[in-house]
């Protein structure tokens, strides 16, 4: 099958593109302008796919691109929220791209009889990164790839699941990432202080504060400073962008 001429993804999207396994029926929860589903099956990457959407002006719009990419016989677009639009078994891979953590987390717990004939999972939340990673984990989910994007200023985590149990990774490896530590991502200290500047903003508040809630959350707050700046040390080299 020729590629989809023209259609160029984000490097985000790109870098979950390059996840998903080559073969198999996906679903792209979220899909925005569906150019991911357009994207993979367009480039024979797989055979077919469906993509979902919340909201009638996005569905419609996802709709429009499928049928101008002339692939409307192979993508099918659904209205309808998180994976209730799927039937059990219909596909094997679920895609969830810019949407919050908590809400990729309410979204794949909320249908335990989708999710349980899914074999992989290809994720980039918008934050509530380590505290999905470490929910995926007590559910089930091995991590199986990690990769971080630096794309307009911003720095996206995309990391894929697929069942089995982890290696016994400790607190700050799950926090941050133990397969790019491992790997000393080039990005990963451009990211880890990003997060710093980020804790700056949460601990400034905290501090004027003097409730019992806010100096516990403070204490973690600075050992959570304490790790990044010991996991910084280790990356003298490491580019930021």
């Amino acid at each position: 099958m020729e590629p989809v001429l023209g259609l160029r993804l984000p490097l985000r999207l790109l870098a979950v593109a390059n996840m998903v396994y080559r073969g198999k029926i996906l679903a792209d929860i979220g899909t925005d302008h569906a150019y991911l589903p357009i994207y993979l099956v367009g480039h024979g990457w797989i055979p077919r796919a469906i993509g979902v959407e919340a909201r009638e002006e996005p569905w419609r719009r996802a709709r429009a691109n499928v049928e101008a990419a002339g692939l409307s016989h192979l993508i099918d677009i659904r209205l309808g929220w998180g994976l209730k639009p799927l039937q059990p078994g219909e596909v094997k891979i679920i895609t969830i791209t810019g949407l919050g953590g908590r809400t990729i987390q309410d979204i794949l717990s909320t249908s335990p009889e989708i999710l349980e004939n899914i074999e992989y999972l290809v994720l980039q939340p918008q934050g509530w990164e380590a505290q999905l990673r470490r929910w995926l984990a007590r559910s089930g989910w091995r991590l199986g790839q990690e990769e971080l994007v630096y794309e307009k200023g911003q720095y996206y985590l995309i990391y894929a699941w697929e069942r089995g149990a982890n290696p016994p990774y400790g607190d700050w490896e799950w926090e941050f990432g133990p397969l790019l530590l491992k790997r000393r991502h080039p990005l990963l200290a451009g990211y880890l202080r990003r997060k710093l500047e980020k804790l700056d903003g949460i601990q400034e508040g905290l501090v004027k504060s003097r409730r019992p809630e806010a100096l516990i959350r403070l204490e973690k707050l600075n050992l959570e400073r304490q790790a990044i700046q010991e996991v910084l040390a280790c990356l003298p080299n490491a580019e930021t962008s």
